[in-house]
């Protein structure tokens, strides 16, 4: 499509152009309008656009529920009548927690401290009590994760810490 290069999406030039260019008269009874003309490709890329707004909405809303998760995750594993296991479940809902929460990050633990950092800024597989090694680029932000501080901290802690629960 051939548009000004004032509009940003290809639909765009249908939504904020005037609908009518010229209204009816004697010269052109039925006015001049701007004509419909919608290619597969056109409607592809609109519809790709507005899924992606919609599923960056719906993750804004999971990040603030799998915060409020981790916090009280956190929480319960700190509590005195734990049992052994409660420490690992500790570490890694610290670690999980100091991905999303920054003032967490700054009062972590050495061994937890040790896997944020290495996970957030490092490039070789992290070594972790329990489970697999994690590879700090499952953890690094992509696509519209990274177009927001928020975002890219959910991404982190979603799509990374579930693996090394898994195994």
């Amino acid at each position: 499509m051939v548009a000004d290069p004032a509009f940003k999406q290809i639909f765009e030039p249908y939504i904020k152009s005037p609908q009518v260019k010229e209204e009816p008269s004697k010269k052109s009874p039925i006015g001049e309008s701007l004509p419909s003309f919608i290619t597969t490709d056109s409607a592809w890329h609109t519809y790709h656009v507005l899924f992606e707004e919609g599923v960056k909405e719906m993750e804004q809303i999971q990040s603030q529920r799998l915060l409020d998760f981790s916090r009280r995750l956190w929480a319960v594993s700190k509590e005195p009548n734990n049992n052994s296991g409660a420490k690992d479940l500790g570490l890694f809902a610290s670690v999980g927690l100091a991905l999303q929460d920054e003032q967490h990050r700054k009062s972590l633990a050495a061994e937890a401290k040790r896997i944020v950092d290495g996970l957030r800024a490092g490039m070789i597989p992290i070594d972790v009590p329990i489970g697999f090694s994690l590879a700090p680029q499952q953890f690094r932000a992509q696509s519209f994760y990274a177009q927001s501080p928020q975002l890219s901290d959910y991404f982190a802690a979603r799509h990374g810490m579930p693996a090394s629960f898994s195994a």
